[in-house]
Parts: structure tokens; C-alpha cells; sequence
């Protein structure tokens, strides 16, 4: 029995479920064994293809256990999903900007550009440079 409340729980998939597929399917069986709901909120458009791409990536038994595949068609996810009526609780996305608060045209710009630290799921925090933000740290890693 889970004695948290129950979650719904959003996972990008490019670059997200796709950095390591075994594990993400581990996980979202995890997460739905113990009550929550998993969404895959994505920023690709709709297409016959992207839906085929997503169904064999993630594979039936995976794809089965997914409350709903949303598709962003590059807008912000939680612009998008807040439309649907779909309350996400915590964002697992790559680039957490695509989530909210920037335009397309901003994300355009930063989209493999930054380092992203941490997200939470209550804001989308701003972008964190580590180099800026940690040198105490980045001192002690290996050149």
C-alpha cells in the first residue's frame, strides 16, 4: 500500500524516456504499481508517425500502463495539458523551460544551450548555469 497521496507525473520523451528506455519503463511501471498516474507529455506535433514512433519506443506493455500520450505540438506542455484539463504534479522533462513561462521562440534559442540543474513541481525555475551558480564544485571535478 502507498501512504503518499497519488500523483500524476509527467515524463518527456525525447531525450527523457529515449536517454534510457529500460529504466524509464521500469519507473513508469513503478510509479503506476504504486497509484500514480503517469502522462507522456511530449513537444513533437501530432502525426501518424509520431504516435507509431512513441507506441513502439515506449512498447505495448509500457505504452498500457501510460494514463495518455499528450502531444505539445511545440507549445508549452503545461499551457497545453492545463487546457486538457490534466493537473501534472511533477514534470520529468529534459529541458524544463518547454514545460512553461518561455515562448517558442525563446525556447528555440536556449534548447541544448544550457544546463539544467533541477525542476520542481510547483514552478518552472529559471535557468541555472552551473559553472556560474556552483564554482566551489566545478573546482573539485576532474579537468
Amino acid at each position: 500500500m502507498n501512504p503518499y497521496r497519488p500523483t500524476s507525473i509527467a515524463i518527456d520523451f525525447d531525450r527523457t524516456f529515449t536517454s534510457d528506455v529500460d529504466m524509464w519503463r521500469t519507473m513508469i511501471r513503478m510509479f503506476t504499481q504504486r497509484g500514480h498516474k503517469v502522462y507522456c507529455v511530449t513537444g513533437r506535433t501530432e502525426t501518424p508517425y509520431s504516435r507509431a514512433e512513441l507506441y513502439n519506443t515506449f512498447g505495448p506493455r509500457t505504452f498500457s500502463l501510460l494514463t495518455r500520450c499528450v502531444f505539445c505540438n511545440h507549445l508549452p506542455k503545461r499551457e497545453i495539458t492545463k487546457q486538457l484539463g490534466i493537473h501534472i504534479d511533477i514534470w520529468i522533462d529534459d529541458l524544463p523551460e518547454g514545460v512553461g513561462g518561455l515562448t517558442p521562440a525563446q525556447l528555440a534559442r536556449i534548447d541544448g544551450t544550457v544546463n539544467v540543474c533541477e525542476t520542481l513541481p510547483i514552478f518552472t525555475p529559471k535557468v541555472v548555469h552551473p559553472e556560474s551558480y556552483w564554482p566551489p564544485i566545478l573546482e573539485m571535478l576532474p579537468q
